[in-house]
């Protein structure tokens, strides 16, 4: 089986350390990226398979950096962390047919699960 790659957006150093680590302990490959276009430069690039990223992203527009992904590259998995639940937030991950969607502090314990729906994912794409 083609080793899953991820790539991890995040402003928070202790939340990508965090992910970074359990992403790796499943077997997947991890790459980072600081925005929408290196992401999709790792898609095209074929590093990246998956994206896990923050729900808003401080030197990136809110969600811009999401948007800019799904427009160009729809049906990438992408798997979202945020704050905090809110109404808007839920109804508009599933508009863009987000993979998944977390709320902080997430349970890492949950990632192996939803890496698995990703690579299942993945491998149908």
């Amino acid at each position: 089986m083609e080793t899953l790659k991820i790539c991890i957006m995040a402003d928070c150093n202790d939340l990508t350390l965090a992910i970074t680590s359990r992403v790796r302990h499943c077997g997947a490959a991890v790459t980072l990226a600081a925005s929408a276009e290196e992401v999709l430069q790792k898609i095209s690039a074929h590093e990246a398979d998956v994206v896990i990223t923050d729900f808003r992203m401080k030197e990136h527009g809110g969600i811009d950096h999401i948007l800019t992904v799904k427009r160009k590259r729809p049906f990438t998995p992408m798997i979202i962390i945020k704050g905090y639940a809110d109404v808007v937030s839920s109804s508009l991950a599933s508009t863009l047919t987000i993979h998944d969607y977390f709320i902080q502090p997430m349970a890492l314990d949950t990632l192996p699960r939803v890496i698995a729906m990703a690579r299942a994912c993945f491998s149908v794409n």
